[in-house]
């Protein structure tokens, strides 16, 4: 993972050196993430809070509309109450969940971003941008919580599927430092497009809201 990331940084950083068209940046995002569901026997029953950490990419095709990509470590999740008995796989056997029992569901995803960006010329200091996109998780890390039966940080990656996407669309401000660096703060709204449970009993997608903290160069 730590190569990967490596070589996302330096072709980034390759590509933002070829001339103004491209931009490089570096964030860590606070959010707030849920499961939703609409299984009749499962029910959504609280969010997760964790970050998104990682580097944006910007290519503009025009002075102020660009492509957008990058990859980060994306932390979400929520919790589930089971209205029914059911069974669910851990790396500790199984577990049997008796209806009315809570899972708070921890995972972390590899996402990676496309969409577009648009944005104002400067006023004063600030530009204001919105964008709109695609992102797709592949899933690094499943983890769960069970205050049922005392289980905390339990393995459910036979629980999740390897693969979702969803859909955001964000706006905010850029601060300018001089040149093309800025300070970045927006905020985006991400609702999932594909199921993260396994089961073909019961389904769920990850919504959540971001909090962008960066820096563009």
């Amino acid at each position: 993972m730590k190569k990967i990331y490596f070589i996302a940084l330096l072709t980034m950083v390759g590509l933002s050196a070829f001339g103004q068209e491209y931009r490089f940046g570096i964030f860590a995002d606070p959010q707030f993430f849920w499961l939703k569901t609409d299984s009749k026997n499962l029910e959504s029953n609280g969010t997760r809070t964790n970050f998104n950490v990682g580097m944006a990419l910007e290519k503009y095709f025009a002075k102020r509309y660009a492509f957008l990509t990058g990859i980060s470590m994306n932390g979400v999740g929520g919790q589930l109450n089971y209205n029914v008995a059911t069974t669910i796989h851990t790396s500790d056997g199984d577990k049997v969940l008796t209806p009315g029992t809570g899972v708070l569901y921890k995972l972390q995803y590899l996402s990676i971003p496309l969409g577009l960006k648009f944005c104002t010329n400067e006023i004063g200091y600030l530009t204001y941008y919105a964008h709109v996109g695609v992102t797709n998780h592949v899933l690094i890390r499943a983890k769960a919580d069970i205050d049922a039966q005392n289980v905390s940080g339990e393995n459910v990656r036979d629980e999740i599927n390897l693969y979702t996407a969803s859909y955001q669309i964000g706006a905010g401000a850029e601060y300018s430092l001089g040149g093309s660096a800025a300070l970045q703060l927006g905020v985006t709204y991400s609702n999932g497009v594909i199921d993260v449970l396994k089961s073909s009993d019961f389904n769920a997608i990850s919504s959540g809201v971001s909090i962008r903290v960066g820096v563009m160069f």
